[in-house]
């Protein structure tokens, strides 16, 4: 009960000492700007005129400046910069910011970086990656569009052919329905009538499919 007691205490802790730990996320061949202000612990003053430098890896560091040169603010201000191109693998590291007299360290800070791998595109190079996506789809969209609509033309064309020898074969089954008595002249001659004005209507149907599909819009 003390034990675990003893471990809520420190919970608030715990929380409060990772919440004083920036995060960084950055991805693998990302150029970072570092930055890191060393501060007196006694007079509050930014301290100037030392060695720095930011532990990455057991086989990582980086100097950092304080010159005005190297992405730091001012010339001996006591903010110390450099720049960074990120070239370790991917994970979670938790960095060292040293400040130095020599081989004695005067200050530490920590940071935890999470480094991702690579991505696939460049940031820089997303929004072509985007436009040229968009132009494709557009363009295979009228392409399949164009595809479609040929199909459409095609079947219609078919539909009125099959259409056509329907009405030819039934222009000949009422004639000799006549013949055979089984229909009078008026029934023949009104079928007639009405089968030939459908043929009609369909060949001007197909006149004007055959025109678009030669000139298409």
């Amino acid at each position: 009960m003390r034990i675990a007691l003893f471990l809520l205490l420190l919970l608030p802790l715990a929380f409060a000492q990772q919440a004083l730990v920036p995060v960084l996320k950055a991805s693998v061949g990302d150029t970072l700007i570092i930055n890191m202000p060393f501060y007196n612990d006694t007079t509050g003053k930014l301290m100037a005129g030392f060695d720095a430098e930011v532990v990455i890896s057991e086989t990582k560091i980086v100097k950092l400046y304080d010159d005005g040169n190297h992405s730091d603010v001012d010339v001996q201000d006591g903010v110390y910069g450099n720049k960074y191109v990120v070239d370790v693998q991917p994970g979670t590291y938790v960095i060292r910011f040293l400040l130095k007299d020599g081989e004695k360290i005067l200050k530490t800070s920590n940071q935890s970086w999470e480094i991702s791998p690579k991505p696939l595109v460049p940031p820089e190079m997303l929004p072509y990656v985007v436009i040229g996506s968009m132009g494709a789809f557009v363009a295979v969209f009228f392409i399949y569009k164009r595809a479609r609509r040929g199909a459409d033309i095609n079947a219609r064309i078919n539909e009125l052919e099959c259409r056509k020898e329907a009405i030819n074969k039934a222009l000949e089954d009422a004639q000799r329905d006549f013949f055979t008595r089984k229909i009078d002249e008026n029934t023949l001659t009104e079928m007639t009538t009405n089968y030939k004005k459908e043929l009609a209507n369909i060949d001007v149907e197909l006149q004007k499919i055959w025109a678009k599909k030669k000139n298409p819009s």
